[in-house]
């Protein structure tokens, strides 16, 4: 749906081919940055008044078990505005849901009757078939003729399920977000508008299919949690999800792209899933509203070709991030924490590692 604000913007001519109608909404909530909010304000999908409804944060405490912060990112960056807002995806949703009053083509099946240099042509399941010049998947399709996608999406299974849901706290949370890295998983809250409300995700190494026959405070590590928040008020709102990683060798195909979770899913560890996602729309549509000519197959493939090696490139890095961020707080060797905590005093001391770390995540 992003992509259809990008295309009124730009003034594109597009068809949605879409699997069902509407967005479908969990409890969920975005960070979204400095740069995906610039995006957003673009497309007109984000203004001062939205504001008014999100929660913010300024910095993020990493924690020890036992409560003492082993890493405090603070706002050095601009000092004016928030590290990143806390947006609930129905917020989103609500906002995208707008652009397709006026789109009513939804289809059960599809069939790619061809996808080349020039273009690719669709048929959906009332045999009307359609040509495009591009052809932007943003959400997994089982399409039968895998010969035309060229390389399939690989799937990596991170033997975790992650709980979300909302908390009310004892402590007001004074915009700052939390995250402990524990033994049984990693822990995050990102403090919503009200003073004492927090989005809480919870990557854990256990299967929450207990939702029905759990209170769901008896799923969090509470005696960890009342150390820096206080009392547990509520807890409620819940949903779980499988945690697996996504990724396509190539976004590119001929004339077929990939964006979205289409391409890459990521742990939401690094909150970084949806912003990588926006900012790698936005390099697409920022390239060809500029572009005179759509049909000039050698340009189109050069550029292509381009944007694949840049997400591709940057996909790794994050990855390789999430998966040393892991592995790096899981260690369990003594001897190994009492270097670890040590590495960490000595980034927690350098304002240079800290602004370019987030500056990175911006």
């Amino acid at each position: 749906m992003v992509c259809v604000a990008f295309c009124q913007h730009y003034n594109l001519s597009y068809k949605v081919l879409a699997l069902s109608a509407g967005l479908h909404s969990r409890n969920r909530h975005f960070t979204i940055t400095p740069t995906t909010e610039k995006i957003f304000k673009k497309l007109k999908l984000w203004n001062e008044k939205d504001e008014q409804q999100h929660g913010y944060f300024k910095s993020i405490q990493i924690l020890a078990e036992d409560g003492t912060v082993d890493l405090d990112f603070n706002n050095s960056i601009n000092l004016g505005r928030p590290m990143a807002w806390v947006v609930d995806e129905k917020f989103l949703n609500n906002k995208l849901d707008k652009l397709l009053e006026k789109e009513d083509h939804y289809l059960n099946t599809i069939n790619i009757l061809k996808n080349d240099h020039e273009g690719v042509k669709v048929e959906d399941d009332t045999n009307t078939i359609y040509e495009a010049n591009f052809m932007l998947i943003t959400e997994n399709l089982k399409i039968d003729n895998q010969a035309i996608l060229g390389k399939q999406q690989r799937v990596r299974n991170y033997g975790q399920f992650a709980l979300v849901g909302d908390l009310i706290s004892e402590k007001c949370h004074s915009n700052v977000a939390i995250q402990w890295f524990i033994k049984e998983g990693i822990l995050a809250l990102l403090p919503k508008k009200k003073p004492h409300a927090y989005s809480v995700i919870y990557s854990c190494n256990k299967d929450f299919d207990v939702l029905n026959l759990t209170p769901g405070v008896d799923l969090l590590p509470k005696s960890l949690m009342n150390k820096q928040i206080g009392q547990i008020e509520s807890f409620n709102n819940l949903s779980s999800y499988k945690l697996i990683e996504k990724w396509r060798p190539s976004i590119c195909h001929n004339s077929i792209v990939w964006l979205g979770s289409a391409a890459y899913s990521f742990h939401p560890l690094a909150g970084q899933g949806l912003n990588f996602a926006i900012k790698n729309i936005d390099r697409f549509f920022e390239h060809f509203s500029n572009q005179k000519n759509y049909k000039d197959s050698f340009a189109k493939q050069v550029f292509l070709k381009s944007l694949n090696k840049s997400v591709t490139n940057d996909a790794k890095r994050l990855i390789g991030l999430i998966n040393l961020i892991k592995n790096y707080f899981g260690i369990s060797d003594k001897g190994c924490k009492i270097s670890h905590k040590f590495f960490l005093k000595l980034i927690n001391k350098s304002s240079f590692l800290k602004k370019s770390a987030i500056k990175a995540a911006s």
